[in-house]
């Protein structure tokens, strides 16, 4: 069998950053393998010093604990090394006949020595490691993506109060005493659907001091909206002392956006307000479902960089694998799979996740720890949401002159 060229070793993340001379060097000593179907290529458990790289067919990862995933050439993780962390961490079988080849880690590193700069670049969320060969961060973010992908890890329900609230109201029959019920039965929610109506944001001629007072000040697609995003905070909690710290700061995230979020969808008119609101909470959910998978891997829990890099790259498609999970409708999975697309266009018009991109700009202003941005008015979200006729001063104005709404916004969610 002979060796991959050098166009087919430049598939490879590990590869990338190397010059054609070294790729000719790495090409004489890689050893090029064929396996038969069922044959094991190693074990879990085993110790040595080569990375294998998939050429042609499928592997089967098979984990201790039982569970399988399957590499198929051309993948996304089928370009990086098969199973790379020591001891290994799966059995890998050919699933089918396949072609591959093994590499020394010593040679690619001698390889590596000088292009360190090479194997950082700015992504746009700041400087960020590349996918190199000595990143063992590759093989779990190719895990969870598969993982991701064929429901094989268990996401976050949505609070039971929230799913009965959403249920009676999908009924065009539900009174407002079933709905003022069913709210009745979680005295925190209650609670906080009774403070929203009375609060500067809703309040009306008199006091409410009943949930059904409340609603009816409120009305029944308003009381929805606030019982799903009064029920989030409760899931932003963990017990790591890291992931906890992650977690609030996802959460205090979500609030910012979520307030901002809400003042522009009464300045523009364009979107119900209450919709504006639970969008910008779910827009950071994907760091929920990232950081509860990242318990799988203790060597994580210590490392704030990594993981935050994790979320960084994978909260956008695991934020709409969780609201999809939730039957959130697809406007609301757009938000959190184009969260922070700064570029996004695939329409003129404006639809929710412009609304939450804008938002989202304008809740970094300020912050110590953010993503690289772009000028708001370089933004599509910007022009078609018509602040496009106000200058980027000027919006930040229109803002700061609301910011008795903002916060009023931001406490509804942050009450206890």
């Amino acid at each position: 069998m002979a060796a991959p060229a050098i166009d087919q070793l430049r598939r490879y993340s590990s590869f990338r950053h190397l010059s054609d001379e070294d790729l000719l060097i790495l090409g004489a000593r890689l050893q090029a393998r064929r396996a038969q179907r069922g044959e094991v290529l190693f074990e879990a458990g085993d110790i040595d010093s080569f990375d294998y790289f998939l050429l042609q067919g499928t592997l089967l990862l098979v984990a201790e604990d039982g569970r399988e995933r399957a590499i198929e050439a051309g993948s996304e993780a089928a370009s990086m090394p098969v199973a790379r962390l020591r001891p290994r961490q799966y059995t890998v079988r050919a699933q089918t006949p396949v072609e591959y080849f093994v590499l020394d880690c010593d040679v690619l590193e001698e390889l590596l020595e000088g292009q360190a700069s090479a194997a950082e670049i700015d992504v746009g969320y700041g400087v960020v490691e590349m996918e190199t060969g000595g990143d063992e961060a590759d093989e779990m973010l190719a895990a969870f993506r598969s993982d991701l992908e064929n429901r094989r890890f268990r996401l976050t329900s949505l609070p039971e109060v929230a799913v009965n609230i959403r249920t009676l109201l999908s009924d065009e029959l539900v009174n407002l005493n079933a709905v003022a019920d069913a709210i009745n039965r979680d005295p925190a929610i209650a609670a906080k659907i009774i403070r929203a109506a009375n609060s500067p944001v809703y309040f009306g001629a008199s006091r409410c001091d009943t949930v059904q007072a409340a609603i009816n000040r409120l009305g029944l697609e308003t009381t929805r909206q606030l019982v799903v995003g009064f029920t989030l905070r409760d899931l932003f909690t963990a017990d790591q002392p890291l992931l906890r710290k992650l977690m609030q700061e996802s959460w205090e995230q979500s609030v910012e956006v979520a307030a901002l979020s809400f003042v522009l969808a009464r300045h523009t008119r364009l979107f119900h307000a209450e919709e504006a609101l639970l969008a910008g909470l779910v827009s950071s959910a994907g760091a929920l479902v990232v950081l509860n998978y990242a318990t799988q891997y203790p060597q994580l829990l210590e490392d704030e960089e990594l993981l935050r890099q994790w979320i960084a790259r994978l909260k956008g498609e695991a934020g709409a694998l969780l609201l999809e999970h939730w039957q959130f409708p697809e406007e609301m999975v757009e938000v959190a799979r184009h969260a922070e697309a700064w570029f996004r266009c695939p329409t003129t018009h404006a639809d929710l996740c412009d609304l939450v991109l804008v938002a989202t700009l304008h809740s970094y202003i300020g912050k110590r720890r953010k993503p690289t941005l772009p000028r708001i008015d370089q933004v599509p979200a910007y022009t078609k949401l018509a602040l496009g006729k106000l200058t980027p001063e000027l919006t930040l104005q229109a803002l700061a002159e609301a910011r008795e709404q903002v916060a009023a916004a931001r406490a509804l969610l942050t009450a206890p």
